[in-house]
């Protein structure tokens, strides 16, 4: 063998470890598989996956990781995060506050006096590609699902 072909071997096989690396340390961080006694799978699917998360007061949700997604309250209360540089904030929640998540690691406590009840709904990287479409009243229009979100033809607005 010439350097070249250990230059692309060792290139493919560094980059096969890399995502493996990468896929097993999300599955390490995923708070479903952590503290399945806090959290309830509601749907998941290629795009999207959703679940129900239940903490009581005094108890501690240990380091996981979330993707971009959004989070609605439906018992409100009062959380300690802490990052995993240690960076800690405390956090107020209302019933019915809905949240844009950013991607994020952390810890949790319930510092308050209430149960936290709320539904966590977690982007998934999805492959761009064309809208679909379909066959309504003999013309094609968007669908409501389409990449680009819904249009003013899926919505009704003609």
């Amino acid at each position: 063998m010439n350097g070249t072909t250990f230059f692309i071997c060792g290139s493919i096989f560094g980059a096969a470890a890399a995502i493996a690396t990468v896929a097993i340390a999300q599955t390490e961080m995923d708070p479903l598989k952590l503290s399945p006694q806090l959290y309830t799978a509601r749907l998941e699917n290629d795009r999207v996956r959703a679940y129900e998360y239940r903490i009581k007061p005094g108890v501690k949700d240990p380091m996981h990781s979330h993707p971009p997604g959004l989070v609605y309250v439906l018992a409100g209360g009062q959380l300690r995060s802490t990052s995993p540089e240690g960076v800690v904030s405390e956090l107020k929640l209302q019933r019915g506050d809905l949240i844009w998540r950013n991607g994020v690691s952390h810890s949790l406590e319930n510092v308050g006096s209430s149960e936290v009840h709320a539904l966590s709904v977690e982007l998934k990287p999805c492959a761009v590609g064309p809208v679909a479409r379909q066959k309504n009243g003999g013309a094609d229009r968007e669908s409501l699902m389409g990449d680009d979100g819904p249009t003013a033809s899926a919505l009704g607005n003609q």
